[in-house]
């Protein structure tokens, strides 16, 4: 049994290019600054624009219980066994090679903003993109299909990264909602989200779209060990291309199932993605950040520190006026902090664009050691502010890995509680103000999953 839907026209192909650049082992500190300028100069003026005069909710995390103090120790064991791998393996670790093709990621960044973007406002995404699926089997009460498409952002991707692969579960019956769900950093496999957040979510009438990420899995380049990136650039290539593949899909989805609610959600790294397409896309949606972090600088920043080759990254490497490991650090928790803000705030900005409503509820871990509490906080003012006054945080006893493992009863319910704020507002009445008919009305919250929220 096979259902296909393909579109004849491809995202057009250019040339590889690539630019010689000055490296920055071979800079100074204020040197490497300075190349690294480009990635966020123009996004600090944003969010200075955006957070004038704006007063934040006040939000603070949970009081500790020792129930969670019990559930976040596997958080607080992680650095010492990253620590020790990173001295026996020390190859086997993110961003080896140092900070990549910084031109080639200014000029992914640029055309995300310039056309990805404006592509998907007019709709025009989808017919640039080449659509296979083919049924793969079925179980119970959900079938499998696979599919791939041609990243939006290709031709800034190495050649093994370009076809975006990816899975659709799909429950009996026309779904009631479809929702992109993006992964979290070093999930190289379609099993994890499938068995613990899809498979519930189509027992509840709603299908789930499983991307994989560039560099990750089937998309892993050659020479990469595992999921360890090997560049600093390619973190921020893997972001921006899983956002644009994520607007291909749901552009997609909307034409598949125009009856069904549209959602975002991912985990953790996936929770950043989530939460930019959320900002960006022209549907209302349903967004679930599910341990969600202001910006990718926690990595550097917490307990995550040890997988990071930073010694790969000091300026002057070996020369007589080394830049000191912790400079390198805050080098790179600046930049990272600086380019969290501009896929989402210089477009939600932008009022000539036809923004859908956005409905978040978020998912923290009040003792996550890996994304603080105090990170997710940032973000879900932001959004208060910006995007959804209405948005809602919600807490889960223990830490980053904790809330990995009871993911089927914590994950799925958040996206399910987020799909419900949407389908109240279409209610009227007489059915769907919009869409006559409509079977998502009939949210049944006594059969919606166990929570621990």
């Amino acid at each position: 049994m096979e259902a296909r839907a393909s579109l004849d026209s491809e995202l057009p192909t250019s040339q590889d290019t690539t630019t010689v650049l000055p490296t920055v082992h071979q800079a100074t500190k204020k040197e490497a600054a300075a190349v690294l300028q480009p990635l966020s100069q123009s996004n600090d003026e944003v969010r200075a624009d955006l957070l004038e005069s704006v007063q934040f909710p006040v939000v603070t995390p949970p009081p500790s219980t020792l129930l969670g103090r019990v559930l976040g120790l596997p958080d607080a064991a992680y650095p010492m066994q990253a620590w020790l791998r990173a001295q026996i393996l020390p190859s086997w670790r993110q961003w080896v090679q140092g900070w990549g093709d910084i031109d080639n990621t200014n000029r992914m960044m640029q055309h995300f903003l310039e056309s990805v973007v404006p592509q998907h406002d007019t709709a025009e995404l989808l017919p640039r993109a080449r659509l296979t699926i083919s049924c793969d089997g079925s179980a119970r009460c959900r079938r499998l299909l696979e599919g791939e498409l041609t990243s939006p952002l290709a031709e800034f991707l190495p050649r093994e990264s370009r076809q975006t692969k990816f899975q659709v579960v799909l429950p009996e019956g026309q779904p009631r909602a479809v929702v992109v769900l993006a992964q979290g950093t070093a999930d190289e496999t379609f099993i994890y989200r499938r068995k613990t957040v899809a498979e519930p979510l189509a027992r509840h009438g709603v299908a789930c779209i499983l991307p994989m990420a560039a560099y990750y899995g089937p998309r892993r380049p050659n020479g990469q060990r595992l999921w360890y990136l090997r560049t600093f650039c390619e973190l921020v290539n893997q972001v921006y291309a899983s956002s644009s593949e994520a607007l291909v899909l749901l552009d997609w989805a909307h034409k598949q199932f125009p009856q069904a609610l549209l959602g975002m959600s991912g985990m953790s790294m996936g929770a950043g993605v989530a939460y930019t397409v959320g900002a960006i896309a022209r549907y209302d949606l349903a967004v679930s950040p599910l341990l969600a972090c202001h910006s990718a600088s926690v990595l550097a920043s917490g307990r995550l520190e040890h997988e990071l080759a930073l010694d790969a990254l000091t300026p002057c490497a070996g020369g007589p006026q080394q830049t000191s490991k912790e400079e390198v650090k805050h080098l790179v928790i600046d930049t990272l902090d600086a380019m969290a803000a501009p896929a989402v705030a210089s477009v939600v900005e932008n009022t000539e664009r036809k923004m859908g409503r956005k409905h978040l509820v978020f998912l923290c871990g009040a003792d996550d050691g890996f994304v603080v509490p105090e990170s997710g906080i940032k973000t879900f003012e932001h959004a208060r502010v910006q995007i959804d006054p209405e948005a809602e945080l919600h807490w889960t006893p223990g830490g980053h890995i904790s809330s990995y493992a009871g993911a089927r009863w914590l994950f799925a319910d958040v996206i399910l509680r987020s799909l419900e704020r949407v389908a109240r507002m279409y209610y009227r009445p007489g059915g769907c103000e919009y869409l006559q008919g409509c079977p998502h009305l009939a949210w049944d919250r006594s059969k919606s999953l166990r929570s621990a929220l």
